[in-house]
């Protein structure tokens, strides 16, 4: 999903310097010990533009949702986090 995102963004244009993913998955209590949530943050550095209307963060999310390949009844939940890295 990180080489989806990476992907996405350098064929947008825009200057991509580092992308970072943290994954946490959370386990029934019960057995069988499935998934039933995963949380994905994804810290984003570079000249990369904010989603300036709601449907740009429409878009990316529904983007990210189509790449995952997950069950029906996983709750997946993808989190964001822009820096404009200063370059030298």
């Amino acid at each position: 999903m990180s080489i989806d995102l990476a992907l996405i963004l350098t064929r947008a244009r825009h200057p991509l310097r580092a992308l970072k993913a943290h994954t946490v998955l959370h386990r029934a209590e019960e057995d069988p010990k499935r998934v039933v949530r995963a949380e994905i943050r994804f810290a984003i550095e570079g000249a990369v533009p904010k989603p300036r209307h709601p449907r740009d963060r429409a878009v990316a999310r529904q983007v990210l949702l189509c790449l995952a390949v997950t069950r029906q009844d996983i709750e997946l939940i993808v989190t964001f986090e822009l820096s404009q890295a200063a370059t030298a």
